[in-house]
Parts: C-alpha cells; sequence; structure tokens
C-alpha cells in the first residue's frame, strides 16, 4: 500500500473527503481493524456504509461486534443473524451476509449524538467570515459548546475561542456566535464544534 490507514485518513480529512462507503480490509489485528472502522465511521457521510473484509478472524470480528455495541445508532446489515459462537478464534459462519466475509455496516442518516461529547472533526473554510455556528437538533435537549481557531495570519492567529454550553429546550435551532465577527485570512482556518446532548 502506499500509506499507511492513519495517513489515508488524514489525507481524507485534509481534502475535506466525507465518503459514502469504505471497505476495510488491511491488517487483522484487532487493534487496526478498530482504528481502520471507527476512523471510517468519523469522516463518513450520513447512511453511508463500511464494509469490513474477513471478519471470519476475529480480530475485525471483534472490532465490527464492539464498534456496534458503542455506536447503536449505527446498523447492521445483512439477511442471517452469523454465528452464535463468538468466542472461536476462526468462524466462516459469522458473516451476516450469505457466501461472503464482511459485515456491512450503515451510518445512521443523520448526525447522532449521545450523553458524551462528540466531534465529527475539522470543518475548513476560506476567506469568509465567521460569526458563529447555528445547528438544528432533531430533539431537545442539546446542549453546543466548542471553539473556533485559525493557523492562519490574522486576528485569530491564536485561535478563536468560545466555550459556552447552550441547551436548545424545544425543537428550533441553536445559535452560538463568536465574540465579535472575525475574517479567518487562510484556507488553514478550522471549527471543531462539541456538542452533547
Amino acid at each position: 500500500y502506499a500509506v499507511d490507514s492513519m495517513a489515508f485518513f488524514m489525507q481524507m480529512a485534509a481534502r475535506r473527503i466525507r465518503p459514502g462507503v469504505v471497505f476495510v480490509d488491511g491488517n487483522h489485528d484487532y487493534e487496526f481493524a478498530a482504528f481502520d472502522i471507527w476512523s471510517a465511521a468519523r469522516r463518513m457521510t450520513p447512511g453511508g456504509f463500511i464494509f469490513i473484509d474477513n471478519v471470519s478472524q476475529v480480530g475485525p470480528f471483534r472490532a465490527a461486534t464492539d464498534f456496534l455495541a458503542a455506536r447503536p445508532e449505527w446498523r447492521s446489515c445483512g439477511t442471517v443473524p452469523g454465528s452464535r459462537a463468538p468466542g472461536r478464534a476462526f468462524d466462516r459462519e459469522r458473516a451476516r451476509i450469505p457466501g461472503t466475509d464482511f459485515y456491512v455496516l450503515q451510518a445512521p442518516t443523520s448526525y447522532f449524538v449521545g450523553k458524551a461529547p462528540e466531534s465529527f472533526g475539522e470543518l475548513g473554510w476560506d476567506q469568509r467570515p465567521l460569526s458563529g455556528l447555528t445547528i438544528a437538533p432533531a430533539k431537545s435537549g442539546m446542549h453546543l459548546a466548542g471553539f473556533f481557531r485559525s493557523e492562519g495570519r490574522g486576528a485569530c492567529d491564536r485561535g478563536c475561542v468560545y466555550n459556552r454550553r447552550q441547551r436548545c429546550s424545544g425543537r428550533g435551532k441553536i445559535r452560538t456566535a463568536v465574540a465579535r465577527r472575525r475574517t479567518i485570512r487562510s484556507i488553514l482556518g478550522r471549527a471543531v464544534a462539541v456538542l452533547a446532548r
């Protein structure tokens, strides 16, 4: 491979790529497969799919099932229940799609936020005024906190920070404004929003 998965996912982030399909077929040790699945999930567009190959091996299988246990909003696609003997080191009956060695996971159709703080990664922009962040939650009880920062030249070189918690008590929008209107002068500007319920 030309690059390892860490470099690959960093390149995807730098290029602002949010794929609809990712095929995970790398190192079959648990830690490597888990990294690939979590990294793919972070970049995935809502409703997208992650194909995980070699689930007959314990590393990819455990990485997939642990991910699903931690992220119940994701869906395991398939037509058969899979093996009922998860403790085996190798089991060709684990796949939920007959005739394959895959697990296929589908992302929720919108961004899901639970009780733990969640970040969906940096969002880049270039030379546009920045006044704040607006979200429209599907349910009430959303908190919004986070920060804006810039790596470019200009008034915000050391960071444009807000760290307020705002609660949306009903359906509608939450708007968080920065202290004063900012213009980021570099394509390296970044925004990170941290959301929690």
